[in-house]
């Protein structure tokens, strides 16, 4: 019902208190709290009026900064549990008594009735249709017919959201905590927490949580590296590099053949730069490096040159000499 103010019988308004102002109506004085935005907004004891706190799991939306709910008691309503219910049995109404051919009514939102219009005085204008082709109707508690009131258009909503004070597009993005994926919707933001396994590592070793990662992962393999095998391409009749020659860089396979793992070409001083390749090189195994060349010195010409080396796990510097 509605309740009545104690000094004139009147019915009161209802409460237009929203959450986030301070100026809340309710039984108690306490401001409506700010929006948390730590991970455990319960902690901050935002809900009021006895109401209990349940922190959101997994998935939540994050539009108002909440990650968390309030159930309220069965005489309070809101996000906050900040209002009041208005329970029309508990509201006392005056007695109205109305003219002859008035009729009582009770107006949208109130619990009371009232009198309507007199309308033996009242001269209708006569209105056929409305401007959007729909017939007049006559309002409850009114006594001339009337066409509804055109709906204020709805502006479009924003292309992008704003979580924690930055402007985000539509889609996914990533947030200064790496284990929250958000993404930004006409909605708000909706945001989920990852959920990780834990590796098992060989070696004994224990998984680790890099820097920017949320997850836990095996730490690399010390003798798991990218080549970084460096040498220069020497001619050993003049000594000098051999520049611009297209190198390529092969894995031995233990049945035969082999594999090809990254290409590259030596500098202009003759230098075999650092090569990346498909996957880490691996102790123990036997590599080559295959140069392309028409190099030729007193006529004796050089076209395919191979170099076999074994990795030893360490950035060694190779000469290699032809």
């Amino acid at each position: 019902g509605k309740p009545t103010e104690p000094s004139t019988g009147k019915p009161t308004e209802p409460s237009t208190a929203k959450p986030t102002t301070a100026k809340t109506q309710g039984p108690t004085n306490t401001p409506a709290p700010t929006h948390p935005t730590d991970q455990n907004g319960c902690s901050s004891s935002p809900c009021m009026n006895g109401a209990s706190c349940e922190p959101r799991r997994g998935l939540f939306m994050t539009q108002d900064g909440r990650d968390f709910d309030c159930t309220c008691p069965d005489e309070f309503e809101g996000d906050f549990c900040e209002k009041k219910k208005t329970d029309c049995n508990l509201v006392e109404c005056p007695v109205f008594k109305c003219k002859e051919g008035v009729t009582l009514f009770t107006p949208p939102g109130e619990c009371c009735p009232r009198c309507g219009e007199d309308c033996s005085a009242v001269r209708c204008a006569n209105v056929e249709k409305c401007d959007d082709g729909s017939l007049p109707l006559v309002p409850p508690g009114r006594c001339c017919p009337q066409c509804p009131t055109p709906a204020t258009p709805t502006p479009p909503p924003p292309a992008f959201c704003v979580y924690e004070g930055r402007r985000y597009p539509f889609g996914d993005f990533k947030t200064r905590n790496p284990c929250l994926h958000c993404s930004c919707m006409e909605e708000g933001v909706m945001c989920y927490s990852i959920t990780c396994d834990v590796p098992e590592c060989a070696d004994n070793t224990q998984p680790i949580v890099k820097d920017g990662e949320c997850c836990p992962s095996c730490p690399d393999k010390p003798d798991s590296m990218k080549l970084q095998v460096t040498g220069n391409l020497v001619n050993s009749m003049t000594g000098m590099g051999m520049p611009n020659v297209p190198v390529s860089l092969g894995r031995m396979e233990m049945g035969g053949g082999h594999t090809l793992m990254g290409m590259g070409n030596t500098d202009d001083m003759g230098y075999v730069t650092t090569l990346r390749t498909k996957e880490p090189l691996e102790r123990g195994r036997d590599y080559f490096l295959y140069f392309s060349t028409e190099y030729s010195f007193e006529y004796v010409q050089y076209p395919f040159i191979q170099v076999f080396f074994r990795h030893t796990g360490q950035k060694d510097m190779y000469h290699f000499t032809v």
